[in-house]
């Protein structure tokens, strides 16, 4: 299994780099989740998509998953 994404900043502090940003509600209240890619993910997903079926597992809540 591999990390590629990158990960999330924890806090519900701006983050002025984040490549994109989940708005999610927990218990009522809106959080948003800032999200970092890892450097060359986006190539690397693209290149192994042309010869393999690509499937992303996660451990974050339903409310999260993309």
């Amino acid at each position: 299994m591999v990390k590629i994404l990158g990960g999330v900043v924890p806090g519900n502090q701006p983050v002025p780099n984040a490549d994109f940003v989940i708005s999610i509600e927990l218990e009522g209240e809106i959080h948003h989740v800032y999200v970092l890619k890892r450097p060359g993910v986006d190539d690397f997903l693209r290149a192994v998509g042309e010869k393999f079926e690509i499937v992303v597992f996660t451990a974050s809540l339903a409310k999260v998953r993309l």
